[in-house]
């Protein structure tokens, strides 16, 4: 593009007028726009735009590239995705350090110039989500519910943010989907401080789409659910809804968890990337027969140790093979007692230890070793041996369902 045009850009930066910049480029004419070397400039202008809406007091940390929310002891990163001239595709990182969770949420927006477009976007994210941490934050008007995990109880707040609709979207009660979906909801409950579930259903020409996520983990039984509900739509071309359900668990019901806060959120962090290195170390029968107890002195966890050897193989596995139907449960079975089924949202540490591990792959930090350990942990798992034996009878992994695996664990092996 014109140096001119980047100068002025500048310029707008420099004396703090970074709420003029839509308007600049807007001035640019549309043949000569270079929407990867205006991104910066988008993404600055859209820190701006959070800034001062939220209805809270909030700060704009330009060089972290983030609005932060004291009050809310919240984080949002926003970037900029697709741009077009009268489109685009935002994404925002929300982080609550205090829980030590991450909320994704992508918005997309269209209109008569790319202003347009970017006010949609901005609204759809902030009528949605944000709307709905406000009420938590605010306790307004909580649900209460109850459930029981692993023996013992616990009591909810939820929060549901309002039900977002573009096009010719019907008109809801705010509730429609929690009433649909609470009961399935809670039962994948377990003893988390807080949880999210983000609802999408669109009709467009017909063609229906329904996702129900939490924790950002796609459930197909409820997305089936949401699937049902917008089939029977009258929505023309194009009709969406978009909610989030924000749950929070009251204090006097948490167990205590040792993996809990910045330091917990480490010292859980070191013992995957330990137990990924002496998995890879394990190069004898013997080796590998002993890991989960050798593994359990080094991290002081016998219960994680556990876990790691067993889940780790099965969610390299399932990265692997993404066109395969996964069961959300696991069946574990505590010595000779008998097999418990929980759903994979209930424990504490199953997708979190995802988490770590993915995040270490994508960094190579086991350097050259990496790749290997992937495919190893792929190697010994379950969900391969079973893949195999039905790619073997010609199966078609995309019409393949895994059922719930059977974890064998020691009889001490607490479920959290």
């Amino acid at each position: 593009m014109k140096a001119v045009y980047m100068s002025r850009l500048k310029e707008l930066c420099r004396d703090g007028e970074q709420r003029k910049i839509m308007d600049q480029i807007l001035a640019i004419p549309e043949e000569e726009r270079d929407y990867e070397e205006l991104t910066p400039y988008l993404t600055t202008y859209l820190l701006y735009e959070l800034h001062g809406d939220l209805e809270v007091e909030d700060e704009v940390r330009e060089e972290q590239g983030c609005v932060v929310v004291p009050d809310w002891k919240v984080a949002v990163t926003p970037q900029v995705g697709q741009v077009t001239h009268r489109s685009v595709v935002l994404h925002f990182y929300l982080y609550f350090p205090e829980w030590g969770k991450d909320i994704y949420e992508c918005s997309t927006g269209m209109g008569k110039d790319l202003k347009q477009a970017f006010g949609m976007a901005v609204a759809s994210f902030m009528f949605s989500l944000m709307d709905g941490i406000g009420a938590m934050v605010s306790e307004d008007s909580p649900r209460l519910i109850e459930t029981e995990f692993a023996g013992q109880p616990h009591q909810f707040e939820v929060y549901l943010s309002n039900i977002v609709g573009i096009g010719q979207s019907p008109r809801t009660a705010p509730d429609l989907y929690w009433e649909q979906l609470k009961e399935k909801i809670m039962e994948r409950l377990g003893n988390q401080t807080f949880c999210f579930v983000k609802i999408y259903g669109a009709k467009t020409e017909g063609k229906v789409t329904g996702e129900c996520r939490i924790d950002d983990i796609k459930s197909d039984e409820l997305s089936a659910e949401v699937a049902q509900l917008v089939k029977g739509w009258d929505a023309g071309q194009f009709a969406s809804h978009k909610q989030f359900i924000l749950i929070r668990q009251k204090e006097a019901t948490i167990l205590p968890y040792p993996y809990s806060g910045a330091e917990g959120r480490e010292r859980f962090r070191e013992a995957i990337l330990k137990a990924a290195v002496m998995f890879h170390e394990a190069d004898t029968q013997a080796l590998y027969d002993s890991l989960s107890v050798r593994l359990a002195a080094q991290i002081g966890d016998e219960t994680l140790a556990q876990e790691c050897c067993t889940f780790l193989p099965e969610l390299c596995a399932q990265n692997a093979f993404e066109e395969v139907s996964y069961s959300e449960t696991l069946k574990i079975q505590r010595g000779e007692k008998e097999a418990v089924t929980v759903y994979k949202s209930q424990l504490a540490d199953h997708w979190p230890m995802w988490d770590v591990l993915a995040q270490a792959f994508q960094s190579r930090a086991f350097g050259e070793d990496t790749d290997k350990i992937y495919e190893e942990y792929i190697s010994v798992s379950s969900t391969y041996d079973v893949i195999q034996k039905a790619q073997k009878k010609g199966s078609r992994l995309d019409q393949f369902r895994l059922t719930s695996l059977l974890c064998r664990v020691g009889e001490d092996f607490q479920i959290r």
